[in-house]
């Protein structure tokens, strides 16, 4: 009952900020049992349980992370983990990069030609690096004192793509 109060207020402080219902997951559940000897010739007692309820939380409003978090913790998060900024529209940055390695790709190419006196011809070959890395996590735990506001460093982040062209040449 403990844990159902508390994870019900963690829920209703994140629609507080903003946050929709699709954004709130429960990401992990479980219920231990905690035991206790009154001496040491019986046989171990349950004397409680222990829950664990993890909620995975999506802030849309970046603005508003270091006062939702300081509002969690005051509120009953006993345990903040596995902050990560994304990007949301990634298909739009990583296509943007591909233009800019084609770009890149042709340019280099054309440089090279000149160099050795010959004509870049049509691709033969085309492929991508399909190697992706997610961002690292900025901040992996927090200390349960917190001020006004949990200051949040949102840094940069960025997009990069890779591409391999083979050009003929003539």
């Amino acid at each position: 009952a403990s844990n159902n109060d508390a994870v019900s207020k963690l829920i209703s402080t994140a629609r507080q900020f903003g946050v929709d219902d699709k954004d709130i997951q429960t990401s992990q559940f479980s219920v231990h049992p905690q035991y206790m000897r009154s001496d040491n010739q019986s046989a171990p007692q349950i004397s409680g349980y222990r829950v664990n309820n993890e909620v995975t939380i999506k802030l849309r409003e970046i603005s508003k992370l270091g006062s939702l978090l300081n509002d969690l913790v005051r509120g009953g998060a006993n345990q903040v983990s596995g902050i990560a900024f994304q990007i949301e529209d990634m298909a739009a940055l990583y296509n943007e990069a591909r233009r800019q390695a084609v770009f890149d790709a042709k340019n280099r190419a054309a440089l090279y030609a000149k160099e050795f006196g010959v004509t870049v011809g049509e691709p033969i070959n085309i492929s991508e690096d399909t190697a992706s890395s997610r961002p690292p996590p900025v901040m992996r735990a927090m200390s349960m004192q917190l001020a006004e506001s949990v200051p949040v460093a949102l840094g940069e982040s960025s997009v990069s793509a890779s591409i391999t062209v083979v050009f003929s040449i003539e």
